[in-house]
């Protein structure tokens, strides 16, 4: 059961960290005047991919007593 919590709760996390960065990227790169359609796409998945395992892995042990 502690697994299915750990990524039912990791699941959402990630997916509100995506939304929260893919929102903002491309506002900050327009701002710092670069093109955020050619630059926003390595940025995000880069973020999102690297906060959604730490995020899985801090939930997982904080649950799970690892």
């Amino acid at each position: 059961m502690a697994v299915a919590i750990s990524v039912g709760l990791a699941l959402v996390c990630s997916m509100s960290v995506a939304a929260l960065v893919g929102s903002m990227m491309p506002m900050v790169f327009a701002r710092i005047n670069i093109d955020p359609a050619v630059a926003t796409g390595p940025f995000v998945t880069t973020a999102v991919d690297i906060i959604s395992v730490f995020l899985y892995f801090q939930i997982a042990a904080i649950l799970m007593g690892i």
